[in-house]
């Protein structure tokens, strides 16, 4: 499985759909979410103190209408209409044979902040080959970013 190039490598730019930007330690840390070669991607840079890093992880479009409803209507949705049970954190599934995980995080951006990891456990990290790619975002940046570009997505696809 060969990954995407990084966001910072793609000339022209590819069909970005949101970048958000949050003050941190060494200056602002990006994240964004754009389309390209049939790949949602999710990817962050962190100035650091000599070099800035940067992460991706990639996920098949064939997955975004999965990952919108395990979000919205398991997640946020309560169990007594029809949502997961309380003590389900993870769920899983494989589009085009890539293995995709969403899990609830109690700490997606900072302490104590809710969210999700989007998990590719089929490509590997840019860094270390033996972790999967995977990004997380809190709660409010899948609600302003997240969920309107796939639902983009979903209307052009239609």
């Amino acid at each position: 499985m060969t990954n995407l190039p990084l966001l910072s490598q793609i000339s022209p730019d590819p069909n970005i759909l949101f970048v958000d930007s949050t003050l941190c330690k060494n200056g602002f840390l990006k994240k964004s979410v754009f389309l390209h070669d049939k790949y949602l991607a999710i990817n962050y840079f962190s100035p650091g103190r000599t070099s800035g890093v940067e992460g991706q992880a990639e996920f098949p479009v064939a997955s975004v209408e999965w990952i919108r409803d395990t979000i919205v209507k398991g997640f946020w949705t309560p169990p007594s209409k029809g949502g997961l049970a309380k003590d389900k954190h993870t769920l899983e599934a494989v589009f085009e044979g890539e293995k995709i995980f969403i899990t609830r995080s109690m700490n997606a951006g900072a302490y104590n902040e809710k969210g999700f990891k989007f998990t590719n456990t089929t490509r590997p990290n840019r860094k270390l080959s033996r972790i999967p790619q995977s990004q997380k975002l809190t709660d409010s940046q899948v609600k302003q970013y997240l969920l309107p570009a796939i639902e983009e997505i979903l209307k052009s696809s239609a």
